[in-house]
């Protein structure tokens, strides 16, 4: 009976945190979704540029900041989730997405 209990208390365990709702914050979906339209821009712009070399050089120009403001937010919410900075990342991306 004595090992029957290390797994009783684990099933426990498990079955308590699935019923607690664990999940992500909300700035981890917002990077999420920040990445992924990205990564789709990047494709349209590389589709739609051709052969433009300037088309291409303004398109990863763009990719490059578009990805450098999606890592600040990680960044800044990683550090401090409840913080004003991220607080603000997140509405304000948010609100775009409206």
């Amino acid at each position: 009976m004595t090992k029957l209990r290390p797994i009783t208390l684990s099933a426990t365990l498990l079955v308590a945190l699935a019923l607690t709702g664990c999940s992500d914050p909300e700035w981890v979906s917002v990077y999420d979704n920040c990445i992924s339209t990205m990564t789709t821009q990047s494709e349209e712009i590389k589709a739609s540029s051709g052969d433009n070399a300037m088309a291409k050089s303004m398109g990863n120009m763009a990719l490059s900041l578009g990805m450098a403001a999606c890592e600040t937010i990680k960044t800044t919410c990683e550090d401090d989730p409840d913080s004003k900075g991220c607080r603000a990342m997140v509405d304000s991306y948010s609100r775009e997405q409206k």
